[in-house]
């Protein structure tokens, strides 16, 4: 007696690439394909955890960077574009909504007298710790579809492939 595995989307792409295409290698679209599947479901889950706690995930992302710091929960714009991968022109962008917010201060550089530093505010950490915990559980969730060995060997696998993009 065989068992079939359930199909998803991309199974059903592939068979009909096969049929019309049948010398196509499907192999990018049975990984990237459903990573890109995989990241959308993420993303609706996550946008709604945080329009719960009135954030957008390009904002968390900048509280998230401040917060894992640790006290005082302080970086330069220049750090966090590179922490983000931002652009200045992104990462001022999101500084200024975070700023009128209440979220983040702006506060002399004492290294620098031209520069600047951003710290999170009491309201933005308030805010960020609030969301951390249904964001992560939200993600936990996503997750528990896979057993824990897949989960790990899911992380290892991915980790030595952005690994080795990151290093070419």
């Amino acid at each position: 007696m065989s068992t079939l595995r359930p199909m998803d989307q991309i199974d059903r792409i592939i068979a009909e690439w096969q049929v019309t295409q049948p010398s196509l290698d499907t192999t990018p679209l049975a990984v990237l394909g459903r990573i890109a599947r995989l990241m959308g479901y993420f993303e609706q889950v996550r946008d709604g955890v945080l329009a719960q706690h009135q954030l957008k995930y390009g904002e968390f992302d900048v509280l998230l960077t401040l917060r894992r710091q640790g006290e005082p929960y302080t970086l330069s714009p220049s750090q966090l574009s590179q922490s983000l991968l931002l652009t200045s022109g992104g990462i001022s962008k999101r500084i200024d909504k975070l700023e009128n917010a209440g979220l983040v201060e702006r506060l002399p550089d004492d290294a620098d007298r031209r520069g600047v530093m951003i710290r999170l505010s009491p309201a933005g950490l308030a805010k960020v710790d609030a969301a951390l915990t249904p964001h992560t559980d939200a993600q936990l969730d996503l997750l528990a579809h896979l057993p824990a060995s897949d989960q790990q060997a899911l992380a290892t696998l991915l980790q030595r492939w952005l690994t080795a993009l990151e290093n070419t």
